[in-house]
């Protein structure tokens, strides 16, 4: 049973016949089966999609998914998709093709399929369902009630509920004074409160639970999570199915849709009508998106990097609630707990054999434990009396402190980092499967995050990747990902290909067969059939003229497209570039050519090493441009890119892959604040063109190792002034393939480039001349281009980069001191900032400051000091905070000796009025009147 039996089943089943079903195959994600079905009105043939989403059930699948991407279809065909779904669970692909082609044609004249008893059913009291032909949404539209799903011809149905979806059935009550008395607790807690909308035998259809930022005291990580003191933190909760009691809420598994949260943040305590309804419709493949405007200034925005929070909150959190008040445990080991228990059946490890009392009983005794001092951190209403608990407040509570601590805690298997570290993003640990499925699962933070508030180093990181993939110089790809690629293959065996007729000036294409399956947006490569075909040699590898494009339309016969990229092509048979450059004079003549047609549907970890290179040079010149994203993503505040109609799944995956995996937090720190600017962060004496990064964090591990190491070295007090200065700058230059490892892992020297006539270890110099001979492009790319080095799709456009370290000030122990310094221990050397060589016009992107203003420049050695044409200042911004508490004498100026606030930061950053807040038994607001007069319902 499984997947294995879902492939054989799916070969079978396209070479059987089915009424009025073509081109049955196999789609892009494990357990799809992609169709076109002929449809009479009109007169088309439909592309239909089923999802059996968990596949290692197959054929007794529980969770179905069918839907249509096509545009040519009514309202009145989405419906019948709809009530079609429940009818495929629990079969096999020949039973379900059958079952659709006889509910297709009983249901065609109208008369409605009758759906199974226990399948999840519309809401026919408010649901939503537009028409794929009309106009796009009015704002207007959103002000009345909406329930939970909005469907394009999607619907998700089960035949019995299970444990992927909520067994529980809600009792449809009147539950506004059950909602008053939780809500009133919760705003005795320091929330206010608010609602948006109606719902029947509910105060509303959404709630609202805010705080502002300035009372969390989250100092240097709410810079650098793109919070502002203003900010609020927000968190919307929608009862689709009646209010839960929390015996009721506490027996919920899975994906539940019982109670929906969205977390985020907003400018005011209660966001708009508009986006809180768009938080719950825009997060779903296939679901129609409501639009809102994007200058809407209380628009709720989605707290992408917490996305590991949110999912808890919406499917793990009523177990950990039951799991809490079972054992009387905190919130950290019921998370353990529970991912033990979830990888038990993976894991051989006789730690993961234990019973849950014995690993509650370890867990005590494991976990560092400490007085709370914050009145978020110090709630906790997780273990009152059952007539007491008031669910709202729970997931508020737990949101927060998981947020506040996001830093300290592995977000996959929750195990504590070491204790004196704080990572200042959501922490990762270097756990394989931690790593893989970080990811692979997409639940991890966010990418959008990243894409709004640093656009600069997105499209760096994307750069490194390329120039690594360029120059195979990459040393870790993306295996075990599921990743679909383009593999063309030779002349005589060419792979998974179509064959059409091509004209580059209209950029349209005719294909040899009817009904194109390609999809709006998807990626193809095309390649020229011609002479520069050469027999036995690869496709990818032959000067034969090759197009990356982007589908725009399909036809009956055809479909149209975009050229994101070309490669050994005849120029003058083109109407643009790569680079999108008009023709001048009279334009080329029309040409139609033929081609080979290939899509992204190979499986990369199949391919040879060889291929793997040419097909990520490929895929990566697919991703659009950063700026493009990010216009996007603040467009459509609660959508994710994911939804984004011109970026196609595998090269969102691939994405997904270059940024998240990426450990280190890297900052734009080039806002021209220098010498003159009080607490300025620019580093100075550096040439002009060079754009300044800063490593905030390097990877939390590295970070470990670097001040147990600096321990080590210096076992004397660190504060007294005798000692020693601990470290020195010096500068490490680098090819641009290089750089996607070394942001990731930080420096080594496991391969020898340009010889080791001092030694074996990292080389580094205290002179910018040295070093920046060492920054050399190399490329070594067999597939030879015709496109420029750097990513081409870049705003940057990266011509070289060059790193200054810190190392451990202890050259007695270095391999060699002159005339270079060669370090052989690694753990000695760590990024401090990134210089990088950039084009002549980078385009202006308005980006928040990360980082406490700097309290003057630090001290060097005298001997060792850092020289470009002049001596070269570091700021003390350059590194952390908790290192200058180590070594405060380093600073310029004298540190200030109360360090319960941190100096360097904006002044509405250093009061932290949440500290005195129990005290003044602060409540937060009731924002639209809810509460009045419901004091006497807590008891």
């Amino acid at each position: 049973m499984g997947y294995r039996e879902f492939k054989a089943d799916l070969a079978a089943a396209k070479s059987s016949n089915y009424d009025r079903i073509s081109r049955l195959r196999g789609g892009e994600l494990e357990g799809e089966i992609t169709f076109l079905y002929e449809h009479d009105e009109p007169l088309c043939q439909v592309e239909i999609q089923v999802i059996i989403q968990d596949v290692e059930n197959y054929p007794n699948s529980r969770a179905v998914l069918l839907f249509t991407v096509s545009e040519d279809v009514d309202k009145g065909f989405i419906d019948r998709l709809q009530r079609m779904t429940p009818h495929l669970v629990q079969k096999s692909i020949h039973e379900a093709m059958t079952e659709f082609s006889r509910q297709m044609a009983t249901s065609k004249g109208g008369s409605p399929a009758k759906v199974p008893t226990g399948a999840i059913s519309p809401d026919s009291e408010d649901e939503l369902t537009p028409s794929l032909q009309s106009e796009p949404w009015d704002l207007s539209d959103l002000e009345s009630d909406a329930d939970e799903d909005m469907y394009t011809g999607l619907r998700l149905s089960t035949k019995r509920e299970t444990e992927d979806y909520s067994p529980v059935a809600i009792h449809q009550r009147d539950a506004t004074d059950q909602q008053r008395k939780d809500l009133l607790q919760a705003m005795h807690r320091g929330f206010s409160i608010g609602v948006n909308g109606r719902r029947q035998n509910q105060l509303g259809d959404i709630f609202s639970l805010a705080v502002k930022v300035s009372e969390l005291g989250l100092t240097d990580n709410g810079l650098a999570w793109g919070l502002k003191p203003t900010d609020y933190v927000v968190m919307l909760l929608k009862f689709p199915q009646g209010y839960p009691s929390p015996s009721e809420y506490q027996s919920l598994r899975g994906k539940q849709s019982v109670a929906l949260v969205r977390f985020g943040k907003c400018s005011f305590a209660k966001p708009s009508n508009v986006s809180a309804q768009a938080a719950f419709h825009n997060d779903a493949k296939g679901k129609a998106p409501v639009r809102h405007a994007a200058y809407d200034s209380a628009a709720f925005i989605p707290l992408y990097l917490f996305n590991p929070i949110t999912n808890i909150l919406n499917e793990y959190l009523p177990a950990l609630l039951q799991t809490r008040r079972d054992l009387s445990i905190s919130w950290s080991e019921a998370q353990i707990l529970h991912h033990r228990q979830s990888e038990g059946s993976h894991i051989r490890d006789d730690a993961y054999r234990s019973t849950t009392e014995d690993h509650a009983a370890e867990l005590k005794d494991k976990l560092p434990s400490a007085t709370p001092t914050h009145w978020v951190l110090s709630q906790d209403d997780a273990l009152v009396h059952e007539n007491q608990l008031s669910i709202p407040l729970i997931l508020m509570q737990f949101a927060l402190q998981s947020v506040m601590k996001s830093g300290k805690f592995c977000i996959n298997c929750h195990e504590h980092l070491e204790e004196g570290f704080e990572a200042m993003k959501p922490y990762v640990c270097s756990r394989p499967l931690c790593l893989h499925q970080y990811y692979s699962s997409g639940l991890g933070p966010g990418i959008e995050h990243d894409i709004l508030t640093a656009p600069y180093v997105v499209d760096l990181v994307i750069s490194f990747f390329y120039a690594a993939v360029m120059s195979r110089r990459i040393r870790e790809l993306p295996i075990g990902l599921g990743l679909k690629t383009f593999r063309p293959g030779t002349p005589e065996s060419p792979r998974q290909n179509h064959e059409a007729t091509a004209c580059f000036v209209t950029r349209a294409a005719k294909c040899d067969f009817p009904y194109p399956g390609f999809r709006k947006g998807e990626r193809l490569l095309m390649v020229v059939r011609d002479e520069k075909l050469l027999p036995g040699y690869p496709i990818l590898k032959s000067l034969a003229e090759k197009h990356l494009c982007e589908v725009t339309d399909v036809s009956m016969l055809g479909f149209d497209f975009n050229i994101l990229q070309t490669w050994s092509a005849s120029l003058g048979d083109l109407v643009e570039s790569q680079h999108q450059k008009s023709w001048g004079g009279a334009p080329p003549k029309r040409k139609w050519r033929s081609v080979y047609v290939y899509r992204c549907v190979n499986e990369f970890d199949n391919l040879r090493e060889s291929e793997r290179h040419d097909a990520l040079l490929i895929m990566t010149c697919g991703i659009p441009p950063v700026t493009k994203m990010r216009e996007f993503l603040l467009a459509n505040p609660s959508q994710k890119l994911s939804s984004w109609s011109h970026l196609d799944h595998p090269t969102y995956k691939l994405l997904h892959w270059i940024v998240a995996s990426n450990r280190s937090l890297i900052v734009y720190d080039d806002h021209g604040r220098g010498l003159e600017t009080p607490g300025g962060t620019k580093v100075i004496g550096m040439e002009e063109g060079w754009m300044q990064f800063r490593f905030l964090q390097g990877s939390p591990e590295k970070e470990i190792r670097f001040m147990e190491q600096i321990a080590s070295a210096f076992p004397e007090d660190p504060a007294s002034p005798s000692t020693a200065i601990p470290t020195l700058f010096a500068f490490h230059g680098s090819p641009l393939g290089n750089w996607h490892s070394i942001i990731r892992s930080s420096l080594d020297h496991t391969q020898r480039e340009n010889g080791r006539a001092y030694g074996k270890g990292v080389y580094l110099s205290n002179r910018f001349d040295t070093s920046i001979q060492y920054c050399r492009p190399k490329n070594d790319m067999g597939f030879n281009p015709i496109v420029d080095e750097y990513w081409p799709r870049s705003v940057l456009k990266v011509a070289s980069a060059i790193a200054i370290c810190e190392v451990i000030n202890r050259p007695a122990q270095f391999v060699s001191m002159v005339p270079h310094y060669v370090v052989e221990d690694i753990d000695w050397i760590q990024c401090r900032y990134l210089f990088v060589k950039v084009g002549d016009s980078v385009p202006r992107i308005d980006t928040p400051i990360v980082s406490q203003n700097s309290l003057g420049y630090l001290r060097q050695d005298p001997a060792r000091k850092l020289h470009g044409k002049l001596e070269i200042l570091i700021p003390t911004s350059a590194i952390p905070v908790s290192r200058l508490k180590m070594f405060p004498h380093l600073a310029a100026r004298s540190l200030p000796s109360d360090w319960t606030n941190d100096p360097g930061l904006p002044s509405e950053w250093t009061n932290d009025p949440g500290s005195q807040k129990e005290s003044e038994a602060f409540q937060g607001e009731d924002l639209d009147g809810l509460l009045d007069s419901a004091d006497d319902m807590i008891e």
